[in-house]
């Protein structure tokens, strides 16, 4: 009997602790391990293509240690299928049945005329992410069509400040088309400080209710766990500097390959008047189709006072390919005077490589309140306009002459002791922050 009793009891207590008994609780434990599910979609995979733009790599990466079940849409172009063992790795499931060459970055903004059968055996999604303009469509064509209660994140990463000035028709649709996206969209990031307060301005001038946030890009460990040793900045050691340029489409934008060269040419006429072995110049990202086009472009308009400059035009080529070229270079120089970012050079700053960027630029800025001590060692203060395009060739020569012949040693330290303040960079893990909490869709109403 007392037996009896006390199993009563503990029965007893059992229920009014939890309500509803073992098959409540059960229930409670199934939906509290329900696993959230994010659609990222692009159209390559960053390790094998584009190695300086890693940026959605990141997102996913990020998305992943968030705890999601991540998937993401890859393309092939060259190829059927391409390389991602790297995403496997990561636990990220890639939708192999849109990986073939009959799928076109179009078909993704036309969600019906797509094989997206990898996609429609998914039940759920809770977010989707897109990028503006080349997969934002698609994102809110899936909500609308088939996961009507998922939320989409957008990433903007460019501003197209040149397309607005010279191709202003096209720019005006891209640009409507931004705005549809956004005001449908629960929340958007624009990557760096310069696009942010591009399009911020916009959003609040046209509705209250678009969620618009920054996002900076972070270099992953793999590249902080990058070790580079100074050399001596002699006579008889050989000196690499690499640069990317990628304005291709506008014929204005081949100045941007003749300043830079420029710059280059004189660079590599004062090592030659002081009698040291000529550097090594790599402008990377002009696609191969364009390399005949540019180098006659410059040909024609260099002089006999350039003959001692030689450039090599070498594809972005892998992920990997792009960190050994920043590995051996002893400076990364980012001249761009429209650089909506700039990717590569916050990966040349966590390799801990001396770094010149533009002060136009989004790295520039992000530098600035983040470093401001070293700001003054790694922006460049020229023009915005080609009124005084040789005043700002010379600038370029200086700031790298500077660098390569007369600081090296004292800037490679400063590099150094950067990469490890970059690790702990408040701004990014700010940043870090508001993504996860969009994600987890927690004080959007915040901001």
């Amino acid at each position: 009997m007392t037996m009896t009793m006390y199993v009563f009891g503990v029965l007893t207590i059992w229920f009014i602790i939890c309500p509803g008994g073992m098959c409540d609780q059960t229930t409670a434990n199934l939906k509290n391990s329900q696993v959230k599910r994010i659609l990222i979609l692009h159209d390559e995979w960053e390790k094998v293509y584009k190695g300086t733009s890693n940026l959605n790599r990141q997102i996913d990466i990020e998305a992943k240690e968030a705890g999601f079940e991540v998937y993401r849409t890859v393309l092939g172009r060259d190829g059927c299928c391409i390389d991602v063992s790297d995403a496997k790795e990561h636990y990220i499931k890639v939708a192999d049945n849109i990986c073939h060459r009959n799928i076109n970055l179009d078909c993704l903004q036309t969600y019906s005329e797509c094989n997206l059968s990898e996609i429609e055996k998914i039940e759920d999604l809770d977010v989707i992410i897109g990028h503006v303009p080349v997969t934002s469509g698609f994102a809110i064509s899936l909500t609308e069509r088939k996961f009507k209660t998922s939320r989409v994140l957008l990433f903007i990463s460019d501003h197209h400040e040149d397309m607005e000035e010279y191709q202003p028709e096209y720019y005006e649709a891209w640009e409507s088309n931004l705005i549809k996206a956004a005001e449908k969209a629960t929340a958007v990031f624009s990557v760096g400080p310069k696009v942010f307060s591009v399009f911020d301005r916009k959003f609040k001038a046209l509705s209250e209710s678009i969620k618009h946030c920054e996002y900076l890009p972070f270099p992953k460990d793999d590249i902080f766990n990058i070790t580079v040793n100074a050399i001596e900045a002699g006579e008889d050691n050989l000196m690499q500097v690499l640069t990317y340029e990628h304005m291709i489409g506008v014929e204005n934008m081949k100045d941007y390959y003749m300043l830079i060269a420029k710059a280059f040419s004189r660079v590599a006429k004062t090592y030659h008047d002081m009698h040291r072995l000529l550097p090594k110049f790599i402008i990377k990202g002009v696609p191969s189709q364009h390399h005949d086009d540019i180098r006659t472009t410059l040909y024609k308009r260099l002089t006999v006072q350039d003959k001692y400059l030689k450039i090599k035009l070498p594809p972005y080529g892998t992920y990997e390919k792009n960190l050994q070229d920043i590995k051996e270079s002893n400076l990364v120089v980012l001249s761009s005077r429209s650089e909506p970012f700039g990717i590569a050079g916050l990966q040349a700053m966590a390799v801990g490589i001396p770094v010149l960027v533009t002060s136009h630029s989004g790295l520039a800025e992000f530098i600035k309140k983040e470093f401001p001590h070293e700001a003054s060692q790694m922006t460049v203060k020229v023009g915005v306009n080609d009124i005084d395009v040789e005043g700002d060739i010379d600038t370029w020569r200086d700031h790298i002459i500077d660098v390569l012949c007369y600081n090296y040693t004292a800037l490679f330290e400063v590099a150094r002791d950067l990469k490890e303040k970059l690790k702990e960079s408040k701004l990014i893990q700010e940043s870090r922050k508001r993504f996860k909490d969009a994600l987890k869709d927690t004080c959007l109403d915040s901001w």
